[in-house]
């Protein structure tokens, strides 16, 4: 999913920083990904350090996404209810440096938009991830009214975000050019939307 955003994005002529913890090896799918490399960096490292590197490659960021972290909540709880916990601290952790960062570096410039996105439905659920950052993504939005805009956006996955019964009634589920088509529009809405949690599809 987010490897799709980026080419989305660079495919509207955007430049794109994508941020991969160090410990995922360096591979092909990388290139594949973000070939062009002018437009497009990708690094390999924590995530408030790639958000630096990223606002002095670029000379400015307009706009700091936190991702998709594909983490299987349940199925992790039942496999390994600490280490699942574990997973969630340093993953909260990695989302408060970035944050950090972003917001310092978007007061600077006097200007920034936050995204936080998040995913409901389909194979991988994260519904603890989703509530924390769906948490801190209205206090961020309290405390920066004058400069940054800060929202949220969850993608919905169609007849999976419904009810077993009436599944068979609901519309067919978005495709994924449709979901970041409405995405873009959200962003540019900017100010009038700022604070909110946007649902998109479902």
């Amino acid at each position: 999913m987010n490897r799709d955003l980026a080419r989305h994005w660079l495919g509207l002529g955007h430049y794109v920083g994508l941020q991969y913890s160090p410990t995922i090896p360096k591979g092909s799918a990388d290139e594949k990904h973000c070939a062009d490399g002018d437009r497009c960096r990708i690094y390999h490292m924590d995530a408030s350090t790639a958000v630096m590197k990223a606002f002095e490659d670029f000379g400015g960021i307009d706009l700091v996404v936190h991702g998709i972290e594909g983490l299987d909540e349940f199925a992790q709880w039942e496999e390994d209810s600490i280490g699942l916990a574990e997973a969630i601290s340093k993953l909260f952790e990695s989302v408060h440096q970035l944050n950090r960062v972003a917001l310092k570096r978007f007061n600077g410039q006097r200007h920034g938009q936050l995204l936080f996105l998040l995913r409901h439905g389909g194979r991988v659920a994260s519904p603890i991830m989703n509530a924390g950052k769906l948490a801190l993504m209205g206090a961020i939005a309290e405390e920066c009214r004058s400069t940054i805009i800060v929202q949220a956006i969850s993608l919905a996955e169609g007849t999976e975000m419904a009810e077993p019964v009436s599944r068979r009634k609901a519309k067919k589920p978005m495709a994924v050019t449709e979901w970041f088509d409405t995405l873009d529009v959200v962003i540019a809405a900017g100010r009038s939307l700022h604070g909110q949690n946007i649902q998109i599809g479902g």
